[in-house]
């Protein structure tokens, strides 16, 4: 899926999708996490891309940048790691990013933006 979805302007290396209870709101969030062969990333192109490609439930809410994803031995993707840091940046070294429809496109993910999505602030 996300290489037919990112392939041409972002060539992936790999990726992987979750979905994770957010604190303070109702179902369930979308995150991706990918490796990218390229260090540049369009985060607005991203969203615009994203969001030409999938319909608004399928659009992840959070992406996460990551230079590996850890696999088994008969390499299958572990989300048991991803499950457990879930997109609290407290947590995760790598880059996270959120999608923010009022700025039009993938912001990163800080304590202070975390801490208000938890509490409710955001509406997801």
């Amino acid at each position: 899926l996300f290489h037919l979805v990112l392939g041409e302007p972002y060539t992936l290396s790999s990726g992987i999708n979750a979905e994770y209870g957010v604190p303070g709101h109702d179902g369930r969030a979308g995150m991706v996490a990918l490796v990218l062969r390229s260090a540049h990333l369009d985060l607005e192109a991203l969203y615009t891309h994203i969001c030409i490609r999938l319909p608004a439930y399928a659009r992840p809410l959070f992406i996460r940048i990551q230079e590996i994803i850890e696999t088994t031995g008969t390499f299958k993707h572990i989300k048991t790691i991803l499950s457990r840091e879930g997109f609290d940046p407290a947590l995760v070294k790598s880059p996270i990013y959120f999608c923010d429809p009022q700025k039009g496109r993938y912001v990163p993910l800080d304590v202070s933006l975390y801490e208000r999505i938890v509490r409710g602030q955001i509406k997801l």
